[in-house]
């Protein structure tokens, strides 16, 4: 990813250009692990598609990785949790008694794990693997709030992704590869029969939900509930997600003078000509818009 740092324009003095993505970075978080990078490179054809998954220059790219992509290895314990918000309900209380960890096989009963996700976010991939242990049809993924309800037509989660693991590429969204299983948010969608199948369709407007709710409050989440049964074995579950940067910052430019006696009728601006300024980034910018008493084009690059 290239950008120039310094440009020739008519203006004249000092510019303040509107940065308004963060350097691209990425964090790994994992029940089991949390560093800095990209995860080893192993032949774990999940993580690939995890590890190739691009966020826009400037946000932030986050990896939420629950067990091991380790081709159903029993070495190490790999457990899975389900919410405790959950709980509250007989039905979640009674499957929680006998649910799997990953790697384990879950006959008659089902896998439970959960996500904590950042709300703040463009776009992001759901990948998983897994396995039927028999030819049942009703072998299935839900994945989204199972806590809230809707009554609209029964008792259904309001905010849920269906897809049957028998044919997952049936499913609008959903793609597979051998037993990988992905998916991007944008494009996963919600069961129709919900009270707002217009205003939250798909899983990524779930998630952003709640950072709407909450007027845009700084660390808002949202929980990714995740109940896959009844006759799988699970390998891994991740997430890839881009997070907007949290504020917005502008990058300063000052006209570049040592070329006026060639050229006297251009201003030559930059970011970088003058040792005295402030380091210039021009991704993450320099100086908050709002902090700015003269903000000529702050914000609108």
């Amino acid at each position: 990813m290239q950008s120039k740092s310094s440009f020739i324009s008519a203006l004249f003095g000092t510019l303040v250009g509107g940065a308004l993505v963060a350097l691209v970075s990425m964090v790994l978080l994992s029940r089991h692990m949390a560093v800095a990078g990209k995860t080893p490179a192993l032949k774990q054809p999940g993580m690939k598609i995890i590890n190739e998954y691009h966020c826009p220059s400037g946000e932030s790219k986050r990896i939420i990785l629950n067990g091991k992509e380790d081709a159903y290895s029993p070495a190490g314990h790999e457990p899975a949790q389900v919410h405790e918000r959950l709980l509250t309900y007989e039905y979640f209380a009674h499957y929680a008694k006998t649910a799997p960890n990953y790697d384990e096989d879950g006959m008659d009963t089902r896998f439970m794990d959960f996500m904590e996700v950042p709300a703040n976010i463009s776009g992001g991939i759901f990948v998983m693997g897994a396995t039927t242990l028999t030819n049942d049809g009703n072998n299935g993924v839900n994945l989204g709030d199972l806590y809230d309800l809707d009554y609209t037509y029964g008792v259904m989660a309001k905010y849920r992704a269906d897809v049957l693991l028998k044919d997952p590429t049936a499913a609008p969204g959903w793609h597979q590869k051998n037993d990988i299983i992905f998916g991007e948010l944008k494009d996963i969608l919600l069961i129709s029969s919900t009270a707002n199948p217009h205003e939250t369709m798909t899983l990524l407007d779930y998630i952003q939900l709640a950072q709407k709710q909450k007027r845009k409050q700084e660390n808002t989440t949202s929980i990714l509930d995740i109940m896959i049964g009844d006759d799988v074995k699970v390998d891994f579950t991740a997430l890839a997600v881009c997070e907007l940067p949290s504020t917005n910052k502008g990058v300063t430019f000052s006209e570049y003078t040592g070329y006026k006696d060639k050229l006297p009728n251009i201003a030559y601006l930059s970011c970088r000509k003058n040792p005295t300024q402030k380091i210039c980034n021009p991704f993450t910018g320099d100086t908050l818009c709002s902090t700015l008493q003269h903000r000529l084009t702050c914000g609108l690059f």
